[in-house]
């Protein structure tokens, strides 16, 4: 069974907004990736502002910023109280 080939990759329009921040890995169809790099970050990546150790640092902590669930919520907000208030076992 041959499996239906997946041409779907970002559209002209995403390739427009993301304009020069992108990058095309590989030189066949199956082995080709595109990584968008039109975000703050890879932004400074493309523009040498960030070394790739230090693109890599930020990006994993971005990563676990948002999985702490600390997006959208500024230190001014979080209450001592309730943060001395919880124990950890």
């Amino acid at each position: 069974m041959r499996l239906p080939l997946d041409d779907a990759g970002p559209t002209q329009e995403r390739l427009a907004k993301a304009g020069e921040f992108f990058q095309l890995v590989g030189r066949s169809r199956s082995s080709r990736r595109i990584t968008m790099l039109d975000d703050p970050l890879g932004k400074a990546l493309v523009r040498r502002i960030l070394s790739a150790p230090e693109y890599q640092a930020l990006r994993r902590y971005a990563l676990h910023w948002a999985a702490a669930a600390c997006r959208g919520r500024s230190t001014a907000s979080i209450s001592i109280a309730s943060t001395a208030s919880t124990r950890l076992p």
